[in-house]
């Protein structure tokens, strides 16, 4: 229930606290006054799309805050939040930002709607015109059915997707056969020059570094030359020198004998990088043909890398995936007869789930009829017949069905289309009709009606009136009107006016 609404800053409202009750509150005023800035404000509570041209001119920002106190039922909520009253604000600014808080907590706007969407409702004064156009007469049936009809409707959705899917797979299959030929010549050139060239991963790095120690072979072999003959035209020699000295001294001193120790294995570690150095040397050769070779075969690396991908596993992985579409299209006829039997498949599952969509709509109508017939005449709408008439179409996501509203007002009449028949006056109570229909199936604790007796007067406002006050013997009722018969029937009312004090 909806116990506690702070307003701040909302277009007239510069601060204003209300205090809701049980049973029927009923909030009136003269036209203008500021009744409709109420309802907008539980709208932005409710996780309604925010204007910024709400905040009230001259203010950089705008707050609505609730105190909501949650049902026996919600017990899930009071655990999450830690109380079973939620204190739930809003608040607006100029440069488009919101922030969403619940007991304090901050919370995206989508938990927001998700959260007040559970216990509050509000039904605005220009919905009877959603009764005029029979695009929504299936979306008002589905409605009164509730989880039985989304539950059916989500496996038609999923049916249907996977149906559509079947279909764009055939139609980009289906080719011409010259078209066919062409890509499949295409990717057999492919795949032949990269199984030719025979590549390895790593091969191009290893062939620069290949390039490089062949286009610089006349240095390499210099620089290790001189390397040789300095090691072994003297630095032996000395090496040799030193050792022996150390050997006629390290018996003295373990300190000497230690040095002579490492003087022997540096001069045996030095003969022994000799050889290695002379090997390197003897190793290195100039090769022109070599050198051409490894040119010849980089440059035919670097053109399939201009024409598969920058790596050489980029290549191969193109090849891999050029050998996937060849085989798809060389089984293309099998793929494509694959295809037709899953298609067949997925229509006549698509055909059940529909079927079953709609004898679950049909059956629920036969209800809903029964109810609402039965609401208007409480309405004053004794005579009252009301139906829905089913036609069948091509398949949808939505399954096969368009419904269509009949009534007929009067006795001997025959029923027409609701649009051709009803005045403003009747569509308000036929609407009060199903949203009472509504809140009786419904879990919402709070129902907000924003003048949905626009069109109605004298006798048939009382009859309204009662309506409301039976509505809300069950649930929290919110009225906005202008009707005094529905105010006679308050238990709380709220006179709605504004004033203007200096600017």
């Amino acid at each position: 229930m909806l116990q506690e609404l702070h307003i701040k800053n909302i277009a007239l409202i510069n601060d204003v606290a209300i205090s809701l009750g049980t049973g029927l509150n009923v909030l009136s005023g003269e036209t203008g006054a500021g009744k409709s800035i109420v309802v907008d404000s539980v709208n932005l509570i409710l996780g309604a799309r925010a204007d910024k041209d709400l905040i009230q001119s001259g203010e950089q920002r705008a707050f609505v805050e609730a105190q909501l106190e949650l049902p026996d039922a919600a017990e899930d909520l009071a655990e999450e939040y830690g109380d079973r009253t939620l204190i739930i604000s809003r608040e607006l600014r100029r440069d488009g930002k919101n922030v969403c808080r619940i007991n304090g907590r901050l919370v995206p706007l989508m938990t927001l709607r998700d959260v007040t969407g559970r216990f509050v409702t509000i039904h605005g004064q220009n919905q009877h015109q959603e009764i005029f156009d029979e695009k929504n007469h299936i979306n008002i049936l589905d409605d009164y059915l509730g989880k039985a009809a989304a539950e059916k409707k989500a496996e038609v959705q999923a049916v249907w997707e996977a149906y559509g899917k079947c279909r764009r797979n055939l139609e980009t299959m289906e080719m011409d056969a010259a078209e066919k030929a062409r890509k499949t010549d295409m990717l057999r050139y492919e795949i032949a020059e990269i199984e030719k060239a025979e590549l390895s991963v790593g091969e191009d790095e290893e062939r620069e570094r290949q390039k490089k120690l062949l286009e610089n072979a006349e240095e390499l072999a210099g620089q290790l030359d001189r390397a040789k003959h300095a090691v072994q035209n003297g630095g032996m020699d000395s090496l040799r020198t030193a050792m022996k000295a150390l050997e006629a001294v390290a018996a003295f001193d373990e300190k000497y004998a230690a040095a002579s120790e490492e003087m022997n294995d540096l001069y045996y570690r030095a003969e022994e990088l000799s050889y290695e150095v002379a090997a390197l040397a003897e190793g290195v050769v100039f090769d022109p043909a070599k050198l051409e070779e490894n040119e010849g075969r980089l440059a035919e690396i670097w053109g399939l890398k201009r024409k598969y991908g920058a790596t050489i596993e980029e290549i191969l992985a193109f090849a891999e995936q050029a050998r996937e579409e060849l085989d798809a299209l060389e089984r293309l006829d099998e793929r494509n007869d694959e295809l037709q039997r899953e298609l067949i498949r997925l229509e006549q599952e698509l055909a059940e789930r529909c079927g079953e969509l709609s004898n679950l709509r049909k059956k629920g109508a036969q209800e809903l009829e029964k109810e609402i017939v039965s609401q208007l005449s409480d309405l004053g709408m004794e005579d009252a017949l009301f139906s829905a008439g089913f036609a069948k179409k091509g398949f949808s996501a939505n399954g096969t069905d368009d419904v269509e509203f009949y009534i007929s007002l009067n006795k001997g009449e025959p029923q027409k289309p609701l649009s051709k028949v009803v005045s403003g006056g009747e569509a308000s109570r036929i609407m009060l009709a199903l949203k009472n229909i509504e809140a009786i199936k419904g879990s919402a604790d709070t129902v907000i009606f924003d003048e949905i007796d626009a069109g109605i007067s004298g006798r048939m406002a009382l009859v309204v009136a009662r309506k409301m006050a039976a509505i809300s013997k069950d649930r929290q009722v919110i009225c906005v009107t202008h009707l005094p018969q529905i105010a006679a029937m308050g238990d709380s009312n709220y006179y709605i006016s504004k004033a203007v004090t200096g600017e």
